[in-house]
């Protein structure tokens, strides 16, 4: 199916903007809240030195070209890491080992749960599919030659099937939970039309498709620092060669990062390289692009508390609710907050954002080394540091009997 764009971005208007770091400290905030504390890898320092070397580089301009060549071709990220699903009370001070209860898993990136405790894990380039909500004592897993880095993964209302995202591969998927079967997929390259890069690199899915001169498989690696491909076209016929991660997440034209159920027919989608949140009609073709013109975007989804949507603008530290009637939008901005890492102080990164319950929030901020609560109702919040080597995900709700 080729889907048609619509955009409503343009109707939004911002009624508020309020600064987190100003409300009221309240230290019992969320005490009574169990969560799942999504642990992609447990070598954050690495990540932290090798983003404190490309901002170097970055400050150096031309002079800086050599270097810049040889960090990148190292790449710390290209590979999958050892992370884990860490389980604790919101009780604690401290989010660590010590503290929490911590299932190992590879490159975790989302979960999704259901009142019963059968959980889907969103792992690396795999779905592990569990009866009892515990990673470690997994079903069954579903893998497919497509997976690569998967981001989200969500259940159907019915129990039945998994919508998930294969970052890597710009591509979307729902698959039946019982045997891995897919029954639907979008194809961002050639049913989205978006199929060209900000390099302006284009890509196919297949020969046919694509011009005759067109480099066939062509590496992550080579897109990057080969200045004879930068406006190459390339064909993505075989996903084997890129071992399970796909392309680098620079190189994706879309790098759909977060889809989730809106409805059976409709979905909330993230666009992270296109900066946009969509909602797309799976029935009746089209895309409309909500929310435009943010910085990396994370988690669009329904907003329970107050009956709207909400998205995390990453790179502007802020977290956007907007109504169901998709012409009012309330920011919500803790960029404000003091301590970030030393040498990163320039970066600006809020993960995600997540809805614990009623009025209650959390943002993962990588570069300060905490997640933050807040309620706007009350207008307070609260810091929870974490483990310096946590490259933490997301935070999600997860009850004490699962």
């Amino acid at each position: 199916m080729e889907y048609d764009f619509v955009d409503s971005s343009q109707q939004l208007e911002v009624s508020r903007t309020e600064s987190v770091h100003e409300y009221s400290h309240d230290p019992h905030l969320g005490t009574d809240v169990e969560v799942a504390v999504i642990v992609k890898w447990a070598n954050q320092l690495d990540h932290d030195e090798y983003r404190k070397s490309l901002t170097y580089v970055k400050s150096l301009g031309k002079r800086g070209a050599m270097l810049d060549a040889n960090i990148r071709s190292s790449r710390c990220r290209h590979a999958y890491f050892a992370g884990f699903i860490a389980r604790t009370s919101l009780k604690v001070d401290f989010l660590s080992p010590e503290t929490t209860d911590c299932e190992p898993a590879l490159q975790p990136a989302s979960y999704a749960l259901d009142e019963g405790g059968f959980a889907v894990f969103a792992c690396a380039n795999q779905l592990i599919v569990s009866s009892n909500g515990k990673i470690g004592k997994e079903q069954r897993v579903i893998g497919n030659d497509m997976f690569a880095r998967l981001h989200s993964v969500d259940i159907s209302e019915d129990g039945e099937r998994a919508l998930v995202t294969s970052s890597s591969m710009d591509m979307i998927y729902e698959v039946k939970l019982s045997d891995g079967l897919v029954v639907w997929s979008m194809d961002m390259w050639s049913e989205a039309g978006l199929r060209v890069n900000k390099s302006g690199q284009s890509f196919y899915r297949n020969s046919a498709e694509a011009p005759s001169e067109a480099v066939r498989n062509p590496s992550s690696f080579d897109l990057i620092d080969d200045s004879k491909l930068t406006r190459a076209n390339c064909v993505i016929d075989n996903p084997g060669t890129y071992n399970g991660l796909g392309l680098a997440t620079r190189l994706l034209p879309v790098f759909p990062n977060g889809a989730y159920y809106e409805t059976d027919s409709t979905i909330l989608v993230t666009s992270f390289n296109r900066g946009e949140a969509w909602r797309i009609d799976r029935c009746g073709g089209t895309i409309e692009i909500i929310a435009s013109d943010l910085g990396n975007p994370h988690e669009f989804r329904e907003n329970k508390s107050c009956g709207g949507y909400m998205v995390a603008d990453t790179l502007r530290e802020k977290v956007i609710f907007i109504d169901r009637t998709l012409c009012t939008e309330v920011v919500y901005d803790l960029s404000g907050f003091e301590g970030r890492k030393r040498g990163l102080d320039s970066l600006r990164w809020l993960q995600t954002a997540t809805e614990l319950g009623p009025n209650l929030y959390c943002s993962v901020m990588g570069i300060h080394q905490m997640i933050v609560l807040f309620d706007p109702d009350a207008k307070s919040y609260r810091c929870i540091p974490f483990d310096a080597n946590w490259g933490v995900q997301s935070v999600m709700t997860y009850p004490s009997g699962a």
